[in-house]
């Protein structure tokens, strides 16, 4: 027997098991982190791909709009880093509005340095058809709606992460805006287009529509930031949506890896601040290892989180069953629908196992079984059967051969 040990949250877990069990995980290479991740803002902004620095487009008078992720780890270090080159460019905090969307908490704004407290912050509401403004009609006829503020700047910049997304394929930059930052009813025109399947090198049908909802908006300026592991920053990217495909080779290069053959059981785990791991990453993670593992295998996943669970989560709790869940998040199309869309399917395909601060009625109500310690997690281990351990399973893409 060989002892594995893994990051748990902020915590290490140690597990048990037969090398011969254990398929390897094979990753492009080492993930090294950024030292400084506000420098790492402040160079990209810089030197962004194919284009001139950032402050050299803008002019003191410019109303300018930050779109912000506000899952991203370093938050209030990437954004100031953002606002502190805009200052250079002699705009007023004044002439900036942060928008964030549908559902946010905006807890960072307590912490928010003094200079910046005049600058605006809005929470997207797609709802309201008076903060919404028609910018043209795409290709397949579908007219579409943008938040206001986001349209009438003259500038926008998005700062967000790079992910796996099922609407999408390629979460981030164009994904990342559209439709979030949308009307409610081109939300429920893509509530059926959720697809687990790993992404290639073709355009998803939702992140095509994207692509060409940032061209009507103008080409926004993208600065994307991809993780390493723990809370760490492995890369900042900036650049017009062209950049976008930058950002995801890097990514790839992170992120994806794959096994050689199907496993019995996955072990998949999330390292780093718990409070930053949200209900969509614990999906993601089961997603990640639910792509392969055999059918009606095991998964196991490991967090020291206690997320909010929202609309999605309490659908899945109160369907009954899964294919009705999936039905009802379909027809309900909550704007969480991303989470608990990966839970089911997870779900649907093998046997859950969960160890988070979540209380176990609800864990067993969402299809999945408690585990309280390594103990009970070597248990389910046990047999012979093949073993994966996929580490901060929720930011990576696997796929089983080449």
């Amino acid at each position: 027997m060989q002892t594995f040990e893994f990051p748990i949250g902020r915590d290490r877990w140690s597990l048990e098991c037969d090398p011969q069990r254990v398929l390897p995980l094979h990753r492009a290479g080492k993930v090294n982190a950024v030292n400084d991740p506000r420098a790492a803002v402040a160079y990209a902004l810089e030197h962004p791909l194919r284009y001139e620095p950032l402050r050299r487009t803008l002019t003191s008078e410019d109303q300018i709009t930050i779109v912000l992720d506000e899952r991203l780890p370093h938050l209030l270090v990437l954004l100031s880093a953002v606002l502190e080159h805009l200052v250079t460019a002699g705009v007023d905090p004044a002439k900036v509005t942060v928008l964030t969307p549908p559902g946010s908490r905006q807890n960072w704004l307590d912490d928010l340095p003094d200079e910046y407290q005049d600058l605006h912050v809005e929470r997207h509401d797609p709802t309201d058809r008076k903060r919404l403004s028609y910018i043209a009609s795409s290709d397949s006829g579908r007219r579409i709606y943008l938040n206001r503020t986001l349209v009438e700047s003259d500038t926008s910049i998005v700062l967000s992460g790079r992910s796996y997304d099922p609407l999408h394929g390629y979460g981030g930059c164009e994904s990342f805006l559209y439709p979030l930052f949308a009307d409610a009813e081109a939300w429920q025109n893509y509530a059926s287009q959720h697809n687990f399947d790993a992404p290639g090198k073709k355009f998803w049908p939702a992140r095509q529509d994207a692509v060409e909802a940032a061209w009507f908006l103008g080409e926004p300026f993208m600065v994307q930031v991809i993780e390493a592991p723990n809370d760490t920053i492995a890369a900042v990217i900036a650049g017009r949506t062209e950049s976008s495909q930058d950002g995801q080779r890097v990514q790839d290069g992170i992120w994806r890896a794959h096994v050689d053959e199907q496993p019995e059981i996955v072990i998949a785990t999330l390292s780093g601040d718990p409070l930053r791991h949200d209900f969509l990453d614990l999906a993601r993670a089961l997603a990640c290892a639910a792509r392969i593992v055999e059918p009606e295998g095991r998964i196991v996943l490991l967090t020291e989180a206690e997320p909010h669970l929202g609309d999605a989560a309490t659908i899945l709790q109160k369907s009954g069953g899964l294919r009705n869940a999936i039905r009802r998040l379909i027809e309900q199309h909550p704007i969480d629908m991303d989470a608990a869309f990966q839970w089911a399917s997870a779900a649907e395909k093998s046997r859950l196992f969960l160890h988070s601060k979540i209380e176990d009625s609800i864990v067993e109500s969402m299809f999945a079984a408690p585990v309280a310690n390594a103990a009970q997690v070597q248990r389910v281990m046990a047999g012979t059967g093949k073993c994966a351990f996929i580490p901060d399973a929720h930011k990576m893409m696997v796929t089983v051969g080449v």
